[in-house]
């Protein structure tokens, strides 16, 4: 009897004893009155009819419900090329029940088991792998979760065969340890792993013959397929874990690096991004990288199979169209726009570090323009620029703004000195520039500090430019900081703020 129609007999025996207790009530309160009395005893009597029939139905469903699995488990294990049988763990593994696929595989019957075998599954297993048997099963029933071994088992006609089984220990209700069997020929087994050798031959052919870099990334143990293709590229191959050399050789480039982690983890069917590799004499080339997510357990990234495309010469040819955008075209640094963009974007980032706002014009250029004509007037704005560039870091920014003026923003200063020193090289460096020239250059410095003296590129400007209008009143040729000239009105200067 299963599990569910003792539930079902114990709530019904409940409910009949309910009654007997209902109905004993009804008796005593009624014994006088035989009419009251016949009424209770029909109730009663409708009660438990009905409740039989309630009992019953469900009875009838949840056994129908036991057949069709059993029918259905019953379907699936037949189809197994070698069958089913459950034993029970002892010392010589007795068979407690046998599927006809493994009688049929076998070539014995239940009864010719029971008489040649004593019923054991020891007994058929061939000598020399008796004790690997029992080692393996008992070994299991520590671990709690599904195996496999291979061993011989005596067939009729004195024949042996070959079988993999595929095994679960199973705790019954006695208690007793199952163990419940699977049956595959090897050469099934054989098959299978036949076909998938075939696939992955298909694969690597396929993947030698193309052109392009094709990869398979395995981001369980970190290691990576690279056919034949990457090695001509980029001089060297790599086989293994792939973080080892992207740790120990700086294989992807240190800013594309989080770029390229990320994709090991996103759920993304396809995927594209263009990321910088290192080839073997260490110059870093542009490569897209086209990846086809492969979904595994609990719906992680299992593989990520692709492409790796050499795209260095198109992306450096649009960065320098990029770039050509962001330039002044005379000068070669930057634009206005570009200028004031590059240092907000630096000042949000880097709130708490010193920096420093120099503001360079260019003194009596007017003169220059109007003497020497537009194309010598084009010349100086050249070589000015041409001298700052020599005295700054790459990483400061370098712009020109208006006709004759530049500003140099001076990031991460460890003390205003610095930019004071930085401004007195550029007034020397215009003065030796003038030797063997028909005019005379010099120009006028203002300056101004983030964050004491603004914290925008605007509030930078309008200090600094005050600064410039002192430094010019004193006679031109020199340096003013804004904090030394902070009594100067703005309306001195000319110039409005809200025109900056």
């Amino acid at each position: 009897m299963g599990a569910e129609n003792k539930r079902y007999l114990i709530v019904e025996s409940l409910a009949f004893f309910m009654l007997i207790k209902l109905f004993v009530v009804l008796a005593f309160f009624s014994y006088k009155d035989f009419e009251y009395f016949v009424v209770g005893l029909g109730i009663f009597l409708l009660l438990m009819i009905g409740l039989r029939i309630c009992f019953f139905s469900l009875s009838y469903k949840n056994n129908s419900l036991i057949i069709k699995e059993e029918s259905f488990y019953n379907l699936i294990v037949e189809t197994i090329p070698g069958g089913y049988f459950d034993i029970l763990l002892n010392d010589s593994l007795t068979f407690v029940s046998i599927g006809d696929k493994f009688l049929e595989f076998v070539g014995y019957s239940t009864s010719e088991i029971e008489t040649n075998f004593n019923n054991s599954l020891l007994n058929m297993i061939e000598k020399d792998y008796r004790d690997n048997v029992l080692d393996v099963l008992k070994y299991q029933t520590r671990q709690e979760s599904k195996s496999q071994i291979y061993y011989k088992i005596k067939c009729k006609n004195n024949e042996t065969k070959e079988i993999i089984n595929i095994f679960r220990i199973h705790i019954d209700k006695k208690g007793q340890k199952i163990v419940k069997n699977f049956l595959l020929e090897p050469s099934s087994f054989k098959q299978l792993q036949h076909e998938r050798d075939l696939d992955n031959m298909r694969y690597k052919i396929v993947a030698e013959q193309s052109e392009s870099i094709i990869f398979d990334y395995n981001p369980k143990d970190k290691s990576i397929y690279l056919n034949s293709h990457f090695e001509r590229k980029f001089g060297y191959t790599i086989k293994g874990n792939l973080f080892d050399y992207i740790d120990k050789y700086h294989i992807i480039y240190k800013n594309d690096r989080d770029k390229f982690l990320s994709l090991a983890v996103e759920d993304k069917e396809y995927n594209e991004t263009e990321i910088r590799l290192k080839k073997a004499d260490g110059q870093y080339i542009w490569c897209k990288l086209r990846i086809t997510t492969i979904m595994g357990e609990n719906n992680k990234p299992s593989r990520l199979i692709g492409k790796i495309i050499d795209v260095d010469e198109s992306k450096r040819e649009k960065i320098k169209l990029i770039e050509k955008t962001r330039r002044d075209f005379m000068t070669g640094v930057y634009n206005r726009q570009t200028t004031e963009s590059l240092i907000n974007e630096v000042i949000q980032k880097n709130s708490k570090s010193l920096a420093a706002f120099l503001l360079i014009d260019i003194d009596n250029f007017k003169n220059i323009n109007d003497r020497l004509g537009h194309m010598q007037g084009d010349n100086v704005l050249t070589e000015i620029s041409e001298e700052i560039k020599l005295i700054f870091r790459s990483s400061d920014i370098i712009g020109r703004i208006g006709g004759d003026e530049f500003v140099v923003f001076i990031k991460d200063i460890y003390e205003e000195n610095h930019a004071v020193k930085k401004a007195k090289e550029i007034l020397e460096t215009i003065r030796h520039m003038q030797k063997d020239k028909p005019y005379k250059v010099t120009v006028s410095i203002g300056i101004a500090f983030f964050d004491k003296d603004g914290s925008s590129f605007k509030q930078l400007y309008i200090n600094a430019d005050k600064a410039l209008y002192c430094a010019k009143d004193k006679g031109k040729n020199t340096y003013e900081l804004y904090r030394d000239v902070m009594c100067i009105s703005r309306e001195s200067s000319g110039i409005e703020e809200n025109n900056y």
